[in-house]
């Protein structure tokens, strides 16, 4: 087993040199004539995002480490989808009320929203702890 600064250093230049190739590839996309295109027809860079979440995925493919160790695999779909619509509710809800505040509060609109948005998600989650939470999946 390596020293633990040699392995702090590794993993501080993998990720390091993933984010420089990432950022690398997203000016180049974004100066190409695709780039361009997308920016005047759709007004969003969804290539350019396409390629910030593909670089890490496949250099994490290519090296050979385990996607589900870093979050990235479903190995128990109904643990890992219980958990996810669990943490969707307070969410949705919270922007459910921040939306429906009328704007006559101005100049100050987005703040009680804002509040309103956090009174709601802080009313969900203190809901949601009194109920049982998920076991977690048995390592295999």
């Amino acid at each position: 087993m390596p020293n633990t600064a040699v392995r702090r250093l590794s993993a501080f230049l993998d990720c390091t040199g993933v984010l420089a190739v990432t950022l690398a590839l997203v000016v180049l996309l974004a100066g190409s004539f695709l780039g361009r295109w997308e920016a005047s027809a759709l007004g969003r860079p969804f290539l350019e995002y396409l390629v910030m979440l593909t670089v890490p995925v496949l250099a994490m493919v290519v090296t050979g480490r385990s996607l589900s160790g870093h979050g990235l695999w479903l190995a128990d779909p109904s643990y890992h989808l219980g958990v996810g619509f669990t943490a969707v509710v307070p969410y949705a809800c919270a922007h459910a009320v921040g939306l429906a505040v009328p704007s006559v509060f101005a100049p100050w609109d987005q703040v009680v929203q804002a509040a309103c948005m956090l009174g709601a998600l802080g009313a969900v989650v203190a809901m949601l702890r009194k109920r049982p939470s998920f076991e977690p999946p048995l390592a295999v």
